[in-house]
């Protein structure tokens, strides 16, 4: 029988911030034999309102396309807090951009498959979805991300920052996931609740509740993630993932300019790929979020191959017609494994940022004092805090 698991500090989850970041651990047995890695995100002092606020909000979605929670209570040491979570091993949406981005500098792009792109928007409207449907009693984590059919008025989480660097990617799987990962929604920190609010129906004199519905501001930040992998160019496309400058408003001054400035070369007609973002981008307000989730899901799970093959043959570029191959299964398999699957995440972990966005990084000898703090947590037990 194996003594209890020892937990050995592997390095930094991305660039730490003034009020905290987050640390990979390898969970080893007594024998020296490998158990898992997990993430522990950190808070400074004073922060523990903060970390129980993102730990409530992770609660209330905990489903396949958020990451999964370790522990279901803040934990503290001598004034850090410390928010448990899975680790998530082949990097985030960025990495896989900037790779992508690292081959068209060489001279040896890679073409991302449509069908694969549908199924990172079909991941992100998964994860819109628990979103929508927000439930403070939720306990499974394998929920479905599903529209709920009894009635109750949820509250509702926009997240504020869903970006390729927010978004893990998971391993491959069935169904959904046989053409393109999972992907796990992280850092909640900016994140807000909008609770159901009681109001007065003066027809019956009843109280009804509703709630804001902020599912677009959602829609739009994960539609400029997918349009920026769609596009043909990645040198193109990079100026417009520099979200530091636009982080403080809601993007609106920013919509549209990315359609002006890019020649996407891919199929551009009615229930195309192309055709829905722009409608997503440029007329967020009237998507129906629960039917374009099941417009996904039908491109997802019943690809329809000779209407690909027929559409790229109708383009009148060259260039177009001839990427119908790009969509079948083996280029597909080639993809995955090749920048996804096989891709060395390590330095992209190193970036990932799941601290504070805009903050100072954390300088050495702070980031020693937090590892040292969670060390001691780990020999002696964790202390919760209600």
């Amino acid at each position: 029988m194996r003594d209890r698991p020892h937990w050995e500090f592997a390095g930094l989850a991305g660039t730490a911030g003034h009020q905290g970041g987050a640390l990979i651990y390898n969970i080893n047995y007594a024998d020296g034999s490998f158990h898992s890695k997990r993430i522990l995100k950190y808070y400074d002092a004073n922060d523990f309102d903060e970390a129980n606020e993102e730990l409530k909000m992770l609660r209330m979605v905990q489903t396949q396309h958020i990451v999964r929670l370790m522990d279901s209570q803040v934990q503290a040491y001598n004034g850090t807090f410390v928010i448990s979570e899975e680790y998530v091993g082949h990097g985030t949406l960025e990495g896989l951009f900037e790779r992508l981005l690292a081959r068209e500098e060489a001279g040896n792009p890679f073409r991302v498959p449509e069908r694969f792109l549908w199924s990172v928007f079909l991941c992100f409207v998964r994860m819109l979805l628990v979103m929508k449907y927000a439930d403070e009693d939720r306990e499974e984590w394998e929920d479905p991300e599903t529209v709920p059919n009894d009635g109750r008025v949820r509250p509702m989480i926009r997240h504020n920052d869903i970006y390729g660097r927010n978004v893990l990617i998971s391993d491959l799987g069935e169904g959904e996931h046989a053409n393109g990962p999972l992907l796990k929604l992280i850092d909640f920190g900016s994140a807000e609740i909008f609770n159901p609010k009681k109001i007065f129906n003066p027809q019956d004199g009843s109280i009804i509740e509703q709630k804001d519905d902020h599912t677009p501001d959602n829609l739009w930040q994960a539609a400029y993630v997918v349009a920026a992998l769609a596009a043909g160019r990645f040198a193109d496309v990079q100026p417009f993932l520099q979200t530091d400058e636009y982080a403080e408003s809601d993007g609106s001054n920013e919509r549209g300019n990315m359609w002006e400035t890019i020649t996407f070369k891919r199929i551009d007609r009615p229930g195309s790929l192309l055709h829905v973002l722009r409608r997503c981008l440029n007329d967020t307000d009237s998507i129906d979020i629960e039917q374009l989730f099941r417009i996904c899901q039908e491109k997802v799970l019943r690809p329809n191959m000779q209407e690909y093959r027929q559409q790229y043959e109708e383009e009148e570029e060259e260039d177009i017609r001839r990427m119908s191959m790009y969509e079948e299964d083996a280029y597909i398999r080639q993809f995955i494994q090749e920048m996804v699957l096989n891709a060395d995440v390590d330095e992209e972990i190193e970036r990932r940022r799941r601290g504070k966005r805009f903050s100072m990084p954390m300088p050495t000898r702070a980031i020693r004092r937090a590892s040292h703090v969670i060390e001691r947590y780990h020999r002696s037990g964790p202390a919760h805090l209600g």
